[in-house]
């Protein structure tokens, strides 16, 4: 009967975002002790000195690539988000990468790995409901996600183009 009441005045809607809110908040204590010990300052130093003089193509990949990469440990978009923003926001300002562009970045890279990573609970849950394993999925689709990657990696490249 106490969880009737809990439902009744926090309503399903709100319990259901507790997960992702503590994912929030746990990014952006990680994100304040970095500022505070200074380790922000040093890898925005170290990313900004292996990235200029680069291409802004070749920074671009580089960027996409190293968020394909922490699609891996950090699933959730909007904890990985509050991660990561702070650090790249001020890198693309000085290598010449608009914040825009870093956006497009961001989603098409979240995006790609929402539907291969096995770490995405909603893929393995979709795919659970529809009877497919994990490894079917993998053979099935595999020469489509490399189409996807080929065509995510031809936008961002044409959104540098255009200055986007």
């Amino acid at each position: 009967d106490k969880k009737k009441d809990v439902f009744k005045h926090i309503g399903n809607g709100a319990l259901s975002m507790l997960p992702a809110v503590l994912l929030i908040a746990l990014a952006s204590s990680v994100n304040l002790i970095m500022q505070e010990s200074g380790i922000l300052d040093t890898i925005m130093n170290f990313a900004i000195t292996f990235l200029q003089g680069k291409p802004v193509f070749a920074c671009a990949l580089l960027i996409y690539a190293f968020i394909l990469f922490l699609q891996i440990f950090i699933g959730s978009a909007s904890a990985k988000i509050f991660l990561i923003m702070p650090i790249l926001i001020p890198i693309c300002s000085v290598i010449g990468i608009s914040p825009t562009l870093l956006i497009l970045i961001y989603c098409m890279a979240d995006g790609f790995t929402d539907v291969i990573l096995p770490t995405n609970p909603v893929l393995l849950v979709a795919l659970s409901i529809a009877g497919v394993s994990y490894g079917k999925w993998v053979k099935w689709t595999w020469r489509l996600q490399l189409i996807l990657f080929a065509l995510s990696v031809l936008v961002l490249l044409f959104g540098v183009s255009i200055g986007y």
